[in-house]
């Protein structure tokens, strides 16, 4: 099941990447010969505006094949290799970009469907066999007081419960009326913190707003990335690059805590894609882009065949990489 969740997400991710690379290309009137989804043999294939549209039996990564690309249509007039520099960035950038827009319309769903976390003190769900559970507390009561003092947010709440003595006494609001409970937390063996049981209210957002917040998680995460890339790239913290099994393992934890988790995973995974498919690394978009801005810069570009051997450095590097990484990961699952 892991495996087939995985080729699913990566999957949808990859052929969200390449559909922003065809759209684009169209726009740009540059020719698409094949537009792929999946990898291997052909399931069905048709031929549509001059472009084949193929589903391939291994439901994994997708790929855009544009005209102009290879050394017999070096000439193509309209070719990639023969557009314009501008022409050419959008293309490559495009890729990322709706990336980028995948993870915003997933959060967009979850916020509309699920919602955001509240920050009021307010019970959500109450877990089976909790110390709340058991002292009588209900889901969509409110906690307005612990130990007498009073409690204005969820984060102030879970800070009172913290530093409390071993039995607590809360002050809860129902249905306008107010009540006092008493119960002793569980302590976490792993994280030594006190836990009553207790999960905090969820609010669902209108169009709107959900757009405005998917936007903004998207911009946050996007930034974090690229903190964290960056104190890799200085040394100030490890490298930590993960390959399929790495992915697929990601993928079977998000799985097992449910779909909502799982869309969670994809939406962030697409946004890793996008960063790291923009660095300037030949083989990646990024690195396509810094060939697309020497050719700017000196006016005519780079002769087919160094072309072609700086993409195959760069694909031979991640190759590399992705061995180096599927080594790391399969050292982590046994343990070594």
């Amino acid at each position: 099941m892991t495996f087939l969740l995985t080729l699913l997400v990566i999957g949808i991710i990859a052929t969200v990447h390449e559909l922003g690379h065809y759209f684009v290309a169209k726009r740009q009137h540059i020719p698409v010969k094949e537009l792929s989804i999946g990898i291997g043999p052909k399931i069905m294939q048709k031929s549509f505006h001059e472009t084949m549209f193929s589903l391939r039996l291994i439901p994994i990564f997708a790929y855009v094949q544009l005209g102009g690309t290879t050394p017999d249509e070096e000439q193509m007039r309209n070719g990639f290799m023969n557009a314009s520099p501008g022409a050419k960035a959008k293309v490559l950038f495009a890729g990322s970009v709706m990336n980028v827009v995948l993870a915003i319309v997933i959060f967009i769903i979850l916020f509309m469907g699920i919602g955001i976390y509240s920050e009021e003190a307010e019970i959500g769900q109450v877990y089976e066999n909790s110390a709340a559970q058991l002292a009588g507390i209900e889901a969509g009561d409110e906690i307005v007081a612990i130990d007498g003092t009073t409690v204005s947010s969820w984060e102030e709440m879970s800070q009172l419960i913290q530093d409390s003595k071993d039995e607590i006494l809360l002050s809860v609001s129902r249905d306008e009326q107010q009540m006092d409970i008493s119960l002793t937390p569980a302590i976490d063996e792993e994280t030594g913190r006190k836990l009553i049981g207790i999960e905090r209210a969820r609010i669902r957002l209108n169009l709107f707003q959900a757009v405005y917040q998917g936007t903004m998680q998207s911009l946050a995460f996007i930034i974090m990335m690229l903190q964290g890339l960056w104190m890799m790239i200085s040394g100030t913290a490890p490298a930590d690059v993960s390959g399929p099994v790495g992915i697929a393992n990601m993928v079977r934890e998000a799985s097992s805590m449910g779909l909502t988790s799982l869309a969670h995973f994809t939406a962030i995974l697409s946004l890793n894609l996008a960063i790291i498919n923009l660095l300037p690394i030949p083989g990646l978009d990024g690195g396509k882009l810094m060939i697309v801005l020497l050719e700017k810069v000196r006016g005519k570009r780079l002769p087919f065949e160094k072309e072609a051997a700086i993409n195959l450095i760069g694909f031979a590097l991640l190759i590399a990489i992705m061995l180096i990484a599927t080594y790391k990961d399969l050292m982590k699952l046994i343990g070594v």
